[in-house]
């Protein structure tokens, strides 16, 4: 009997502690489950084969050269965002996406899967890495109360976005392919499944794994000094980061079936009394 719940690989090796046991014991619909002294030593396994990993100097894969036809893409992509000023927006570039560094450490195969219809077309690269969002305004329900509300979004990728003048929206966000250059490394930011779709259609013997990936600084405060993930940070810059080609080593990941998720943007408010020493 094919077993319910989300196909997902997770590169468990990488993962703090209690992220990896909450996958295992909490979100695993596999049978029999998991318990925490089994979850514990499952991950302690991955970890440790992690560690045993030779050092990896993880440095940012060469630019590729983009197409007559790329190019014009990556024109008309970047225009708006030079004319508004955007400066997280750098550049569009064309990489081997196998040897990017990655801070997500999972990969939901239907998700994916969604994106692999001509995965190998000369213009897919441009239609799903380049992709703008529509700019018209979704009705989103929800449950909303007096310094709080519950809003149904139909995927994760949203966000609260306070402006001047006391106000605030709820935004989609990008729907590009983004990558962040850190200290000679190059971090996959957004588009993971799109990039696990274009590799794993391509054959095996491929002379050119590219993508399309949109250069911005989106990721730079993961990889500073006041990173508000720590151990995440030392990760990423440290001698065996995890890679986008690990999703495809089958030593290095786990494949589960996790619980089936819906998304709700949660917004809470509350006055606090702080000290003013005027």
């Amino acid at each position: 009997m094919e077993r319910a719940g989300m196909e997902t690989i997770l590169l468990l090796g990488w993962m703090e502690r209690e992220v990896a046991l909450s996958y295992l014991c909490k979100d695993c619909v596999d049978l029999p489950r998991y318990s925490e002294t089994e979850a514990e030593s499952l991950w302690r396994e991955y970890r440790d084969l992690v560690g045993a990993l030779p050092a990896r100097a993880a440095t940012s894969p060469p630019r590729l050269d983009l197409t007559s036809e790329e190019k014009s893409a990556a024109e008309k992509f970047l225009l708006p965002h030079g004319q508004a000023g955007n400066s997280h927006i750098r550049d569009v570039i064309k990489v081997d996406p196998l040897g990017l560094v990655v801070h997500q450490l999972y990969m939901t195969m239907a998700k994916a899967r969604e994106f692999m219809d001509h995965a190998t077309a000369r213009s897919w690269c441009i239609r799903q890495c380049l992709a703008v969002r529509p700019k018209e305004t979704k009705m989103l329900n929800g449950n909303f109360r007096r310094n709080s509300a519950e809003i149904e979004i139909p995927h994760r990728e949203f966000a609260v976005n306070f402006q001047p003048g006391n106000t605030f929206g709820i935004e989609e966000l990008a729907a590009h392919v983004s990558a962040t250059e850190f200290a000679g490394r190059t971090l996959l930011w957004a588009g993971y499944h799109r990039a696990y779709a274009r590799i794993a259609s391509l054959q095996a013997d491929a002379n050119e794994r590219s993508l399309l990936v949109v250069l911005s600084h989106d990721g730079d405060y993961l990889v500073a000094p006041d990173s508000p993930e720590p151990e995440l940070r030392d990760t990423l810059l440290g001698p065996r980061p995890p890679l986008f080609a690990d999703f495809f080593d089958e030593r290095l990941f786990l494949k589960v079936n996790l619980r089936k998720k819906r998304y709700e943007l949660r917004i809470r408010a509350s006055v606090e009394a702080v000290s003013d020493d005027a």
